[in-house]
């Protein structure tokens, strides 16, 4: 495969979609950066004008797109050049994928196919809840027509780009596969669901349509289309899917396996697609999004609660790494041929997660107010994310129906001036919740996802670029900063370019301590460790392997102590906070031996345990267990596997999960002899009581990756881990857990029986000579790396056990 500026040199690109974000953005890439591609076609519609005449494609291309401030860096790098430049690159050619051989005439029909080297498949109908023939007519009638064409061309590839969405409801880890034509994705999920063949499933709908539009002749344009949305819903619905829009993309792609024929393929499923990380220029929108209503009628106090799963991943992606993908992608999918299926998706390497995401909009806008001539300070509601049905009701029961009831008072009144403003206030009011009620319908769904899209084929197109390549078209979502892109990219491409506010975008974030770090990416991997990043030096940081033999870290716990740096980065709890958390009554001791004697029975006997490596594990002293993280069931396969020390040792458990009730509490302190870690707000000050614990000659489990894996692969580490390590100068003793995830995964309620099997690798701890210059971040962030790569390494050893 040849670099990406060698694949575009002399190609002949033909672009459908050019009018929407993902098209602009795209079209501005390759005139910036791909110069030497010999022509662009882009696709577009004429549109008929409210008095009449119809805009050309030409003109669409010159106001919808060209005039756009996408182009700005365009136009300022070829300057007075930059119409002729387009001009030579750029050909807008009139068509329409709803019409037979897309509208076009037949010379123009056989002249792209003979020019045309790759066919980029970015028109869609982007609406949840769209007529139900118009959808059908564009994401899978249209689909099927361009994929026709590209048959036609000579050697020609065709880049269809989708939605992660199309895997509808699935759970737990979703695979780059595609979409056989002849079953639902509700077979994924164990439902009763019949499956369908996609063409007698296309023609069966355009028979309802049809009979939809005969049955609903007398009735007005505007009843028609209601009941064409709401069929729309109940088809996808029954089918598995939440909307009529992932729906049809997802028909879309299942004609594309059945007729894509030769043709190299590429199916490119991004996630949430959101405004732009750097170009064409940080945050740019053409209109507003799934996110951006939402987070705007937060800004504006319109926003009481929204409907989502607390520990879900809100999975977004900026727009130009969703083009730079696909960008990367196109060549390495022609080399490879047949069909390749990418997901573009930030849950797999860099989860955002959703409650995160509200805290860092909520933190934006009582800094920096959406209504800044407003004195007084937002009152800005904390999210709880309940179910949709749950948000639905209260919205009802709490906001809409007292706001009718006065609405119906004030028609009893008399027909005065006050009565009529009193109206129009609670109207527009009225309005508003609708919208919002809305908004839960189909956003809702979105932020209750309980799965996570596995990205490897795009990681193998990253790994296949060169530096400069990775420079110039990143899409490594690895790198995104998810505090400035929400607060300082997103929310302030809202305001300059939706909202036209004044803002001003940092173009350095901002420097930060370590912990100010760790808090900044306490729901985020980006602070993680870098599974690339190299060893320590001779003179910096050095990370000691362990004495089998005597079952101690090499060097002893008293000097790594001695060698820890003077500038302490976090101090020990209190003395009384710290012994709170370790004071346990004679009742409570009882109470805690009965239950791990309980657990060490269901281990055993119920689902099968085993374990090995414990030589590795130091007869005494503190220590930090550090293992990968699946399951509820990971803190008691750590527990029954160091009976010989779980007397002093406290799992590291979430205060929102596990201290949420008084019951949980009263079970995760006395029973597990668990203390609290707050992973959303004071990162620090849970560190902190861990350290104190350590000091105190015990020992804790801590879970680097912050949350249970959907995936039930490895998560990069937190640095939270590094800094701990750091500051205790305690051995940290690796350990990897198999079995868990597949006998209890995330969501599930009882653990199925299956084998769990429990490995420990040497201990690992931190020194630093004298010497070193190494900074306090560096330091961590290193041995964050090593700690993950000595679980990892342990994941290679797991023995193969069958379900019980």
């Amino acid at each position: 495969m040849g670099h990406i500026h060698e694949y575009y040199t002399g190609k002949t690109l033909l672009v459908t979609g050019a009018t929407g974000l993902v098209g602009k953005v795209l079209v501005e890439k390759v005139l910036h950066d791909l110069p030497d591609v010999e022509r662009i076609y882009v696709l577009i519609r004429p549109k008929k004008q409210q008095h009449g005449s119809t805009l050309s494609a030409a003109d669409r291309f010159s106001q919808e797109i060209l005039s756009t401030s996408a182009f700005d860096g365009l136009r300022a790098k070829y300057s007075e050049q930059f119409k002729a430049y387009v001009s030579q690159k750029v050909v807008a050619v009139a068509g329409d994928l709803s019409q037979e051989r897309l509208g076009l005439s037949e010379p123009m029909y056989r002249q792209l196919q003979q020019e045309v080297n790759v066919v980029i498949n970015s028109a869609a109908l982007v609406s949840f809840d769209a007529p139900l023939d118009q959808a059908l007519t564009l994401n899978v009638v249209g689909t099927k027509r361009i994929l026709e064409f590209t048959r036609g061309c000579t050697n020609a590839i065709y880049a269809h780009i989708s939605t992660c969405y199309v895997n509808g409801t699935r759970e737990g880890p979703v695979p780059e596969e595609p979409f056989h034509p002849t079953f639902t994705v509700g077979h994924f999920n164990k439902r009763p669901q019949t499956p369908y063949d996609v063409d007698d499933e296309l023609i069966a709908i355009q028979r309802q349509v049809e009979r939809l539009k005969k049955d609903n002749a007398g009735k007005s344009p505007e009843q028609l289309e209601k009941r064409l949305v709401k069929e729309g819903f109940q088809w996808a619905q029954r089918r598995g899917w939440n909307d009529v829009y992932t729906f049809t993309k997802a028909m879309g792609e299942q004609l594309i396996v059945r007729y894509q024929g030769e043709v190299p393929t590429l199916v490119l499923r991004p996630s949430i697609i959101e405004s732009s990380m750097q170009t064409p220029q940080p945050g740019w929108l053409d209109g507003f999004r799934m996110l951006d209503p939402l987070i705007v009628a937060y800004g504006r106090e319109r926003l009481p609660d929204f409907p989502g799963n607390k520990e879900g991943i809100l999975d977004i992606v900026p727009v130009d790494m969703v083009v730079n993908a696909l960008l990367a992608a196109i060549p390495w999918s022609h080399h490879r041929g047949g069909l390749q299926i990418c997901h573009v998706a930030s849950g797999m390497e860099n989860p955002l997660m959703l409650p995160r995401f509200a805290r860092l909009v909520q933190e934006h806008f009582r800094k920096v107010p959406l209504n800044a001539r407003s004195n007084r300070p937002q009152n800005l509601p904390d999210m709880t994310f309940p179910s949709t049905p749950a948000f639905l009701r209260k919205l009802y029961l709490h906001q809409r129906l007292p706001l009718r009831l006065s609405i119906f008072m004030a028609k009893l009144n008399p027909n005065t001036d006050k009565r009529r403003r009193a109206l129009r206030v609670a109207e527009s009011k009225q309005s508003a919740l609708d919208r919002l009620g809305l908004y839960a319908r189909l956003y809702g769904p979105y932020a209750e996802v309980r799965c996570q899209y596995l990205t490897h084929h795009m990681r193998e197109v990253w790994d296949s670029l060169s530096p400069a390549e990775r420079e110039q078209f990143n899409f490594d979502v690895r790198t995104i900063d998810w505090a400035r892109y929400i607060q300082d990219i997103h929310i302030g491409g809202i305001r300059r370019f939706l909202l036209n506010l004044s803002t001003s975008l940092p173009t350095e974030p901002p420097v930060r301590t370590v912990v100010q770090e760790i808090e900044a990416s306490s729901d985020t991997i980006l602070q993680g460790a870098n599974s690339s990043s190299p060893g320590a030096s001779m003179n910096g940081p050095s990370y000691a392997g362990a004495d089998k033999a005597a079952g101690q870290p090499r060097g002893g716990q008293a000097s790594a102590v001695a060698v820890r740096r003077a500038t302490s980065l976090i101090m020990p709890a209190p003395q009384a906070e710290v012994k709170r958390w370790l004071r346990s009554s004679p009742l409570a001791k009882v109470s805690q031996a009965a239950w791990r004697m309980w657990l060490d029975i269901f281990y055993h006997a119920y689902l099968g345990f085993s374990v090995d490596g414990l030589e590795h594990v130091p007869s005494k002293g503190p220590l930090v267990v550090v293992s990968n993280h699946s399951s509820h069931l990971d803190s008691g396969a750590l527990i029954v596997a160091l009976k010989r020390r779980n007397h002093d040792l406290h799992p590291m458990a979430a205060r929102d999960y596990f201290f949420n009730t008084p019951f949980r509490r009263w079970a995760s302190r006395v029973l597990l002899n668990a203390a609290p870690f707050d992973r959303e707000r004071h990162v620090g000050e849970s560190l902190a009581l861990a350290l104190g614990i350590l000091n105190h000659g015990h020992s804790v489990i801590f879970f680097p990756e912050g949350s249970r894996s959907t995936s039930g692969v490895v998560q990069p580490f937190k640095r939270g881990i590094g800094l701990l390590a750091v500051e205790s100068g305690v051995p940290v003793l690796p350990a990897y857990i198999s079995g868990t995830y597949q006998s209890l995964p995330k969501g599930k309620g009882w653990p199925a029986r299956h084998h769990v099997h429990v490995r420990f690798g040497p201990p690992i701890i931190a020194t630093t000579a004298s010497n070193s210059d190494e900074s306090p971040t560096d330091l961590v962030r290193r041995l964050t790396a090593d700690v993950q790569r000595a679980v990892e390494a342990l994941a290679a050893h797991v023995p193969s056990r069958p379900h019980r």
